[in-house]
């Protein structure tokens, strides 16, 4: 929504001829916004809280946990580098984690090898589940704009974790 009203504001100052429509763009936008945020808030609801826990593949989903009520319980690669390699130390308490905590799956984007996740997911009897992180769909997609990868995302999540 900042982005939105900041693009706004420096397109009207470069062409003012056109800055309410711009103004009202973003408008629109801003409540598209808003109520994508409310449709995540609703369909996260019907996860209990102790199950909101998530496992991904590496450091992509922070901003998401600590706006809808998440746990970030564990993460494949500790890194926000997705080449760094975990010890074999750190896969075990993986494991251990999804094993003791009861976490149904490890969600990985579909822009990352899964193998390792697709290893340790066998290895704790979990699902892995795609999400789409950093990239949307092909066109014809089904997360072919922002709004579309969000509500694939959540509905992905909430089918394995309520």
């Amino acid at each position: 929504m900042i982005w939105a009203e900041t693009i706004a504001r420096a397109l009207s100052q470069l062409a003012p001829e056109y800055a309410e429509a711009f103004s009202a763009r973003a408008n629109e936008l801003i409540e598209d916004l808003r109520e994508l945020d409310t449709w995540i808030a609703e369909q996260v609801a019907v996860i209990p809280p102790e199950r909101r826990l998530l496992v991904t593949d590496h450091y992509a989903m922070g901003y998401f946990a600590a706006r809808y009520g998440f746990e970030e319980a564990g993460v494949v690669i500790r890194s926000l580098d997705s080449a760094a390699q975990p010890s074999a130390r750190d896969l075990v308490r993986l494991i251990d984690e999804l094993k003791a905590r009861q976490i149904p799956a490890i969600f990985v984007g579909m822009s990352v090898n899964p193998q390792l996740a697709r290893q340790i997911a066998r290895d704790s009897g979990v699902s892995l589940v795609p999400l789409y992180s950093g990239a949307l769909s092909e066109s014809d997609g089904p997360a072919a704009d922002y709004f579309a990868y969000m509500r694939y995302n959540v509905s992905a999540l909430v089918e394995y974790l309520q």
